[in-house]
Order: structure tokens, then C-alpha cells, then sequence
């Protein structure tokens, strides 16, 4: 039963709800800080001020999770962070001559990645596809040109049908070039997601989450 008591006693001591001497570890946030501690450093929900305030999430010290941080000239970033850094989805607010401007999207350790954390994703592909470049030119553009090549001479790929599952396309055109094909779909609407199906029965699903001009190399096996 002692020892129980001194359980309960010693975690007591460990994690404080409220605490003004637990450690946080960003030089702009020392100053006061309320909230939770786990071994002298602020861990779980709290409040941070210095220079800056954070209200969220804490992890050894720094924050870690969901928050928001608002600096010294007013401006707030509400959303994910990891190790002290903007880490994930969130939205920040630049105040500048007392007006807002807002940008959303995703940030890794602190830098903007855009409105979408991947620019494109390939979702799926079947086995004899040996390999999948995907690149973008224009960030203005609207269209996705598909380069099918075959490593064997004796195949010469096309896409067969496409299932758009999300976007839309104008309309398409294809030509045969050597040991392959190349598909061009024009004015494209982003995002697109699209399941290209190949002559010989192969398959491949990809999602571009941003607008521009596509270019996909497609080896086949």
C-alpha cells in the first residue's frame, strides 16, 4: 500500500497541469508556461509565453502536434508541428498594415510545401510496369502527356481505356512512337486522378493534385 502511495505521489511530481518551471526549449517561447510536464519539460497540452506564444500540443520541450503560434507582429500559423517546426497541414496568417493574408496548405520543418502535401501521387500500379516517372513543367498548364515503352521489342503499349475517377479532361490524343505510344489528354481540371488501362492488360492509377503540365514515362516489362 506504501509503495502504491509513492507511485501515485512520484507521478504526481513527474506531470504537472499546471507548471511555471517546466523547461521549453524555443528561445521565443521561454518566459512563462502553463500546462503539462513530464520531467521538467513541458509534454501534453499548454500554454508558452516569451517573445511568442504557442497554445497546443508539447513534446520534450518543443511543440510537437497541434497548435498555434503567434508571433510578436500578430501573425498566427494554426496546424501541425514537429520538433518546434510548422510540420504538416495547417494555415497561416500574415498580418501586415493590420490586413490578414492567408495561406493553407502544408509546411515541413517550416517550409511551405503547398496546398498539397504530395504534387502527384501514384496510387497503383500492376507488376509488369517496371518503372513510373512523373514530372511537371508548367505550374500553369492543363495538360498530361503519357509515354508508354516497352523494354521488349516485340510489345508496343497503349493506353487502351482510361476510368477518370476524379477532374475531368477535353479530349485526348494518341500516336504510336518507337516500341511505345504517347497519349496526350489537354485541358486538363486538377486535381485528376485517373486509371490508365494498357493493351497487353496492365494498369496504373495516378492522382495529380496540381495543376500544370504532366509529363509520365511509363516502362513496361
Amino acid at each position: 500500500m506504501k509503495a502504491f502511495t509513492f507511485m501515485i505521489f512520484f507521478t504526481l511530481l513527474s506531470v504537472s497541469s499546471f507548471s511555471q518551471d517546466c523547461k521549453v526549449e524555443p528561445d521565443n517561447l521561454k518566459g512563462t508556461y502553463t500546462g503539462e510536464c513530464i520531467s521538467g519539460k513541458a509534454e501534453g497540452k499548454g500554454i508558452a509565453t516569451g517573445v511568442n506564444t504557442y497554445d497546443g500540443q508539447f513534446k520534450k520541450g518543443y511543440p510537437d502536434g497541434l497548435g498555434k503560434y503567434t508571433w510578436e507582429d500578430k501573425s498566427w500559423y494554426s496546424g501541425y508541428f514537429k520538433k518546434g517546426f510548422k510540420d504538416g497541414n495547417g494555415e497561416m496568417h500574415y498580418m501586415k498594415n493590420g490586413y490578414d493574408s492567408l495561406v493553407t496548405g502544408f509546411w515541413k520543418k517550416d517550409k511551405y510545401l503547398g496546398l498539397y502535401e504530395k504534387p502527384y501521387i501514384v496510387v497503383s500500379n500492376t507488376t509488369r510496369i517496371n518503372r513510373i516517372d512523373v514530372r511537371s513543367q508548367d505550374k500553369t498548364g492543363t495538360t498530361i502527356i503519357i509515354n508508354m515503352k516497352a523494354l521488349s521489342q516485340n510489345f508496343s503499349p497503349i493506353v487502351s481505356d482510361i476510368t477518370v475517377l476524379k477532374g475531368y479532361y477535353q479530349n485526348k490524343n494518341s500516336m504510336p512512337v518507337t516500341n511505345g505510344s504517347m497519349l496526350l489528354l489537354k485541358q486538363v481540371t486538377f486535381p485528376f486522378q485517373a486509371r490508365f488501362y494498357i493493351n497487353n492488360g496492365e494498369q496504373v492509377e495516378i492522382l495529380f493534385n496540381e495543376a500544370g503540365d504532366w509529363d509520365v514515362n511509363v516502362d513496361l516489362q
